[in-house]
């Protein structure tokens, strides 16, 4: 389906009003002042402000509700289920909010911003419409300051997703146990009366769906809380494929455990040789066509396996003359939403809503920016040209970084029955037992196979086999932190993280990126361990071990959310109640340069990290 991006009204008729950021950039002897001339507010309905980052009204709008075949639960069921400490519903508002999604958007729906209806083609045969999650609901953030609520598109989301998964379930359970509940259930979705035979279907529909959820809980449990604005997105990828590829138990246990902060997308698709905090995801691989439009292997793998774990359905055995998997993979939506990710320009700081960049102390913070030799790490792209640059990256060691291994970590170590892929190609052929990794491989490019009714041998299997190929490159070495490295209780723990910090592979290391728009990104480091600009600046041991998040008040002084116990719902602790570093919630290293820098020193790369 071809997707047109004009016009000027949003999806329910409401008028929408654009204002236009005019960028002003001066050159003098003393360095480069980048200045916010006159940046209009773009006004939308609900009194959000946009941040002006090259898309239209119409193409957010598209942004915020085109499925990319994502299929949580029947969209009659969410409607209509209660909280399962309540009856007010789930999707009411306030649970919205608290979950840290954003309630109804300019949707013009009652559904949460990025969380759409998916209807069509599945691997179950059902025509029903579902509700699913599209990349809006995990890539959209908003912030606070005064009277103002301003949206930036394509940044990471405040979000409790654990929160999410493990409300619905409860939801789903108590549903089912408490009478009364399941009588307004039946009742919302089939209408009264329903009959007895619909009745029983549903309330087998709903043993299933408790009892999927309910292995899915399993696989996935880990101690630690994700809080608001991170998932261990790849823990769950792989755990959601190691329990549908039909593998006997036991299956091998790896707790998703490992949060990340959900990557923010401008110049994204820019990156080669590889994308995501740990470079699993490659790109470009191979350049093809679908119905006439371009895309790359490597970005549509990417965006597959981000399908598969907000529960795009698969099933892997394969039918006598079909190519690949059938699949809720909605292949010309993701193509569409891919490049229209390629079109978002970084967020520029809104002067006319935050207080004005001081330029001269930008200027010095810009000097020290070269003298630490930031970029020779993170490249500064040039606003005028940025969507047109190619950005080489370099890997960084997890042993070089010193950043909290085990988002890396887990993803290279982790093992899965293969099930019914035995034997299948993907990476080399699958064995009995062996990396997830293979099976992901596999699932995805047969997915896009099917989608295309293309063969899965030729190029893309080919292709894949050098997914692991970037380079690992050594940089100057941390500082040893205080204390030395954590140490694990957990034998298991501890024989991995040896393994993590011993061995070499492209994977065991963590990527830095271009820092264009870094100041609407918070929290820092790709754990989320850091709640501002100016704390990352900072030696690791004077790095806060706790803070609070989840609140949108923007700080435009330190760079980050306003943190405080009264500024969030979450808070996010760096050590356990006995002093030990909390694994996923480590909050050192990256500290290049820390230890020499003054506080004016610190002030001045802010500063200058503002205009990026």
């Amino acid at each position: 389906m071809a997707h047109s991006f004009g016009g000027e009204t949003s999806s329910n008729g409401g008028r929408l009003f654009t204002g236009v950021c005019a960028l002003a950039v001066a050159a003098s002897l003393s360095g480069l002042a980048t200045l916010v001339m006159g940046c209009a507010p773009t006004l939308a309905q609900g009194g959000v402000t946009y941040v002006e980052q090259g898309w239209t009204d119409a193409e957010k709008q598209w942004w915020y509700t085109t499925t990319q075949g994502s299929r949580l639960v029947p969209l009659s069921w969410m409607t209509a289920l209660e909280q399962g400490d309540s009856t007010e519903k789930f999707l009411s508002d306030a649970n919205v909010r608290k979950l840290g999604y954003l309630p109804g958007g300019t949707t013009g729906n009652a559904l949460p911003l990025g969380f759409v209806v998916d209807q069509g083609p599945a691997p179950d045969g059902s025509q029903k419409p579902w509700i699913g999650m599209t990349c809006a609901a995990c890539h959209t953030s908003e912030f606070t300051y005064g009277r103002h609520r301003v949206r930036v598109d394509g940044a990471p989301t405040l979000a409790d997703f654990q929160g999410l998964m493990e409300g619905l379930l409860a939801s789903l359970v108590a549903t089912r146990a408490d009478v009364q509940k399941l009588d307004r259930f039946v009742i919302a979705v089939l209408g009264a009366p329903p009959s007895p035979t619909d009745r029983a279907t549903l309330i087998a529909d709903l043993d299933g769906q408790i009892a999927w959820f309910t292995r899915l809980a399993a696989k996935n449990a880990a101690p630690i809380r994700y809080g608001h604005g991170r998932l261990d997105a790849q823990g769950h990828i792989l755990n959601k494929i190691a329990l549908s590829v039909g593998a006997s138990e036991p299956l091998i246990h790896f707790p998703s455990d490992a949060p990340a902060s959900y990557p923010f997308l401008w110049n994204t698709p820019q990156h080669e040789p590889v994308v995501q905090w740990n470079g699993i995801a490659p790109q470009p691989i191979i350049e093809q066509t679908f119905n006439g439009k371009t895309f790359d292997l490597g970005a549509m793998l990417r965006n597959t396996t981000e399908l598969i774990g907000v529960f795009g359905s698969v099933d892997v055995t394969m039918e006598p003359g079909k190519d690949g998997y059938a699949s809720s993979l909605r292949f010309e939506n993701m193509i569409d939403l891919e490049n229209l990710v390629k079109r978002l320009k970084s967020p520029r700081w809104p002067q006319q809503l935050l207080p004005p960049i001081d330029v001269n102390r930008a200027n010095e913070g810009r000097a020290l920016y070269t003298k630490h030799k930031c970029n020779d790490c993170h490249t500064v792209l040039d606003p005028a040209t940025e969507l047109q640059s190619k950005v080489t990256i370099t890997m960084t060691a997890l042993k070089d970084v010193g950043t909290d291994i085990w988002l890396a970590c887990n993803a290279y170590l982790h093992e899965s029955k293969s099930g019914l892929l035995e034997g299948r190609p993907g990476f080399g052929t699958i064995a009995e037992v062996g990396p997830t990794f293979q099976l992901l491989v596999n699932m995805s490019l047969s997915m896009i196979a099917r989608a295309q009714q293309a063969p899965t041998s030729e190029p893309g299997m080919n292709a894949q086999r050098n997914l692991r190929t970037s380079s690992v490159a050594a940089t100057t070495a941390a500082p040893e932190r205080v204390g030395g490295p954590p140490q694990y209780d957990d034998p298991v723990k501890a024989q991995r993280a040896q393994r993590c910090l011993s061995e070499v592979d492209a994977t065991l290391a963590y990527k830095p990126r271009p820092l264009n728009g870094i100041w609407s990104t918070a929290p820092y480091l790709h754990n989320g361990s850091v709640s501002t600009l100016y704390e990352l600046l900072l030696p690791p041991g004077q790095r806060k071990t706790s803070f609070w998040v989840g609140g949108t008040e923007f700080d435009p002084d330190d760079v980050g959310f306003k943190s405080g116990p009264a500024d969030g719902p979450f808070e996010f602790r760096v050590r356990d109640a006995s002093g030990k570093i909390i694994p996923g919630n480590d909050n050192g290293g990256h500290d290049y340069g820390t230890a020499g820098m003054t506080n004016e020193e610190r002030r001045a790369l802010v500063e200058y990290l503002k205009t990026l």
